[in-house]
This record gives C-alpha cells, structure tokens and sequence, in this order.
C-alpha cells in the first residue's frame, strides 16, 4: 500500500489487510493481529517526500472522511517539512557564499543604510588592520578612524552625496605599514532607495611603488 499511494500521491485505505490479495504482508499482517489500514503521503507541493502508514486490530470499512483529514494532515506536515527544506537550502548557501567570500583577495564591507559595517570578509582585517569585531557595527568613518585619507574619500557616503564608482587612498596599519587601496563602491538599491552600500578594496601597493 505505501507503494501505492507513493506512485498516485493519494491516500488509500484497506478494510482487512489479511483478506487483501493484492497486500504482499497479508501473512504478517494476520499473525500479527492487525486488520484495517490506511496511509496517506507527504508532500512537499506536488513531490512526494514520504508515506505514513497505520493499522487497526479491528475490521473497519472504508471511511472517506477519514482520508481527507489525513491527506490535509499530509499536507501540513509537508508544508512544515518544505520550509525546514528551504532554511536548511538557505543556511547551505549561505555557508559556501561566505566560505566564497572569506577567500576572496580583494576585502569587502558591507554597510547598511545608515552606513554602518554589517559584514566584512577576512580579506578586510588585512587591508584595514582591524579585526572583524572592530569593523561590525560601527560607523564607516569609525571603521577609518586615524586614516585621514580615506576618510576624505568616503565621507561622500555618509553625507549621501554622489559616491565616485572608483577611490585610491593610503592607509596605515597598526604597525606602520602603509597601503594603498583601489576601492569601488556599489549602492545596493532596494527599487529608488539606497539600502545599503558594498565596498570592494583592492591592495594596489606594489602598483603604486613600482609607479
């Protein structure tokens, strides 16, 4: 029977197990003591993700009723199992999204609408010589904070003025070291309105010296 319903996506029910000639556990059904059945599937739209089946000790006609009840029930355990789907879907995705990002050469900040570092890849602790959780929630001014240079380039961000697609600038890092960075910056727009920014830097340091 789970054959069955898993082939047609519908629910089936039997009166007597042991009587039916078409169930091939007839036999272990009767020595078992078991009689009526009915199993309905699980369905995740129009895929079948399973079958549960249930058996009664006792001799039980057919009863329609029954089976909607329980199609709607797989129905709902479906649904659940369907969205249990797409979050583990989602949270995969997000694993090599950042495992794709972390290993990128360039590093990439994130910041929200108000201008504040959401997110950076590691490549960014390199290039600014602050850790990750001296990037996230801060300010981008605070993010450059004693890099005068930068600031310069990127305060047309925080003052919502036209943003160049292309900046160079030094900054230094804790230990002296100076780098210069070729920076591109991408409004991130949700219709007319800016949602957020993505900024991409580039060391560019052997570039500048060999210049």
């Amino acid at each position: 029977m789970p054959g069955r319903v898993w082939a047609n996506g519908k629910p089936a029910c039997l009166a007597d197990v042991a009587k039916d000639p078409d169930f091939p556990r007839a036999q272990a059904a009767a020595k078992a003591g078991l009689h009526a059945a009915f199993a309905f599937p699980i369905k995740i739209g129009d895929e079948v993700a399973g079958v549960i089946e249930f058996f009664s000790r006792e001799v039980r006609p057919l009863d329609p009723e029954l089976l909607n009840m329980m199609a709607d029930v797989g129905i709902k355990i479906g649904q659940f199992l369907g969205r249990q789907r797409m979050a583990e879907q989602a949270k995969e995705s997000e694993e090599r999204f950042r495992l794709a990002i972390d290993h990128a050469t360039d590093a990439i900040l994130f910041l929200d609408d108000r201008h504040i570092v959401r997110w950076t890849n590691r490549r960014a602790e390199a290039i600014t010589g602050r850790a990750e959780e001296e990037l996230i929630g801060r300010s981008l001014m605070e993010a450059f904070a004693g890099q005068p240079m930068a600031k310069a380039h990127l305060a047309a961000i925080g003052l919502n003025r036209p943003v160049p697609p292309l900046m160079e600038f030094e900054v230094f890092l804790k230990d002296g070291q100076a780098l210069w960075l070729e920076v591109t910056s991408t409004a991130v727009r949700k219709g007319e309105k800016i949602v957020g920014w993505l900024l991409v830097a580039r060391d560019q340091t052997e570039r500048k010296q060999a210049e």
